[in-house]
């Protein structure tokens, strides 16, 4: 995993003055046997930046430089034909006081450039928003990283973070946020796909995102969206190419057999692991998807935390993520280390699925949809916080413009779900070895949002182009317990190639007693007591609680069926005790070491 993090001084302050202290932060946050330090600085300006790399050279990318007069570098992954950074910098040019890029790179990545022509720093993220960009404004400095708590503590020049109570209440509220807030006082996401800037008198601004999504939109049904999304999925494969053979996840659902669907027709090396049962659950359905394509296929063990290690495995799983959130299961898987370097691919698609699971044809939809979410909570929390969400939606879609209303399903799936949920599970994952998320491409996301509403959410685009690239046969595969929401209005003529009796008999196998997805005490034995623990017993749990209902905090403290005494189904409670948990740890701080890369 590379690092980044660019400094640019406030006025008054200088590099010279500040250095000395940035260094003696950063060397107890980087362990020095195993990272490199890159480091440019222009004294005039007071612009810096540090590129952390691995030491044994795996993966390096070398900051592109332009004598003392400029810097690049990125994070993450681009397409093969720009991994050299002095291409991706040969094709930025300054219009109209902007920085443009008119091509995308392609692939999940965040980009660093000081200009000390233009006296300017800029950091922007690809669009999925996966590899984050954050940004800390501190009382010397403004500093800008992909990681929050490297922004944090180099921002305040500390070694001891502050972390943010309103960034865990909101957390409990939702399990990710509307809001750019990150689990550090005073360090934030950039805004949705934007850019930020730094001047050389530390003004700080968002401009818009150097590459543009398409302003045009294809109708309903059309071939050449369908073509141009199958076109850059197989390209978004290419990311691949010198890297060892790829383990892909692979579930056998909607989205998996898409991306096996890609990464066959690519010609991909890659083997296939579903963490599941022999005999239960998902792993005889991918075990049929992987033959279908000549996968090599197998099932492994992802073993989850026992009471007794529970705090352990968290705090692992936290200092990989920076304390970072996403789903709070993620927390509790074991180890899954490897040092191979061997990259393992995401099958998720959601994005070409349709985006936020709803048609939005304006933006009184997705009004409605945020608001009767902040209604369902308000039997949870108390309603200062329920009314402060009700806000935000409010003012994230009054100031919002639509050029078509696929934006609008972009910005919710994209930004708020993609960056303020996954990110930490992204981070985490690709600390350890090269994390390849296809259908977080860039260039498969411009594709995504210029399809229609319709075919976006009714999945037929996703279906569409699956079949495309897919050898015959993949849509008589029925699905796990579910199907495709096109075919949930019943039968009826369709250019979609048959399969309609097939899709509908899900492939169902029964579950023991006590086991699988059916156990209503899987999570809440392993979480119960260390909630209970941190609400009575710690300050940073206390803190948490005080977002709670009253009446609610109660009926959790004392367990049993509290989900009957408070009319709610058992998973969501068990999901609001995990949230308020997790919330709680990251305060805690616990989990922090001197070396925590």
């Amino acid at each position: 995993m590379r690092d980044v993090v660019m400094v640019c001084c406030r006025r008054g302050h200088t590099l010279e003055d500040l250095l000395p202290e940035i260094n003696s932060v950063l060397e107890a946050f980087v362990d020095p046997e195993t990272t490199t330090a890159d480091v440019w600085f222009d004294w005039s300006s007071s612009f810096a930046m540090v590129h952390l790399t691995p030491s044994n050279g795996r993966g390096e990318i070398k900051m592109h430089r332009v004598k003392r007069q400029r810097a690049f570098v990125y994070t993450g992954y681009v397409r093969p034909e720009w991994r050299d950074p002095a291409t991706i910098a040969a094709k930025l040019a300054q219009r109209e006081g902007r920085l443009v890029l008119d091509e995308s790179p392609g692939g999940i990545a965040a980009y660093f450039l000081a200009d000390t022509n233009h006296g300017q720093c800029f950091a922007w993220s690809s669009h999925a928003g996966v590899q984050s960009v954050f940004y800390t404004v501190g009382p010397r400095c403004i500093a800008i990283s992909n990681r929050p708590l490297l922004s944090h503590v180099v921002g305040f020049e500390t070694t001891r973070p502050t972390f943010s109570v309103r960034w865990a209440h909101q957390i409990v509220i939702a399990g990710s946020t509307l809001w750019d807030d990150t689990p550090y006082e005073g360090t934030r996401h950039i805004e949705p796909r934007s850019m930020i800037v730094v001047n050389a008198d530390g003004r700080l601004e968002h401009r818009p995102h150097p590459v543009p999504l398409q302003r045009r939109s294809y109708p309903d049904g059309s071939k050449e969206a369908i073509d141009e999304l199958a076109h850059e999925s197989l390209g978004a494969a290419s990311v691949l190419r010198g890297m060892p053979k790829a383990e892909l996840r692979l579930s056998g659902g909607k989205d998996s057999r898409y991306v096996a669907a890609v990464l066959s027709r690519a010609g991909a090396d890659v083997e296939s692991v579903t963490y599941s049962e022999t005999h239960a659950g998902e792993g005889p359905l991918a075990r049929v998807v992987a033959d279908h394509f000549g996968i090599p296929h197998r099932i492994g063990t992802m073993p989850i935390a026992t009471p007794e290690n529970v705090l352990a495995t968290v705090y692992r799983n936290l200092r990989r993520s920076d304390g970072l959130l996403s789903e709070n299961r993620q927390l509790v898987f074991g180890s899954l280390d490897r040092s191979d370097g061997q990259p393992f691919i995401d099958g998720q698609a959601h994005h070409p699925r349709g985006g936020y699971g709803i048609v939005m044809g304006d933006a009184l939809k997705v009004r409605e949809r945020m608001h009767g979410h902040c209604d369902g909570l308000r039997k949870l929390v108390v309603p200062e916080l329920a009314d402060e969400r009700a806000r935000r939606v409010d003012e994230i879609i009054d100031g919002w413009t639509l050029s078509h209303p696929a934006e609008a399903a972009y910005w919710m799936y994209s930004d708020y779900r993609m960056t303020r949920w996954i990110n930490g599970s992204y981070l985490a994952g690709s600390r350890q070895r090269p994390y390849v998320w296809l259908c977080m491409d860039e260039r498969v996301l411009s594709a995504i949002s210029q399809i229609s509403v319709y075919d976006r959410s009714s999945e037929r685009a996703f279906y569409a182009a699956m079949i495309q690239i897919a050898k015959p046969g993949i849509e008589r595969i029925p699905l796990y317990e579910d199907q495709w929401k096109f075919d949930r209005a019943g039968k009826d003529a369709s250019p979609f190639p048959d399969g309609y009796e097939e899709r509908n008999t899900p492939f169902v196998l029964p579950q023991e007693p006590g086991r699988g997805r059916a156990s209503p005490e899987r999570r809440l034995g392993l979480v119960w007591s260390t909630f209970r623990r941190l609400v009575l017993e710690t300050k940073s749990g206390a803190a948490v609680a005080e977002c709670v209902d009253p009446t609610v905090r109660a009926a959790l403290l004392e367990g049993g069926a509290a989900h009957e005494s408070l009319g709610l189904t058992h998973g969501v409670l068990v999901d609001f005790i995990w949230r308020i948990t997790a919330a709680s740890l990251v305060l805690e701080g616990e989990w922090l070491s001197p070396q925590p890369a």
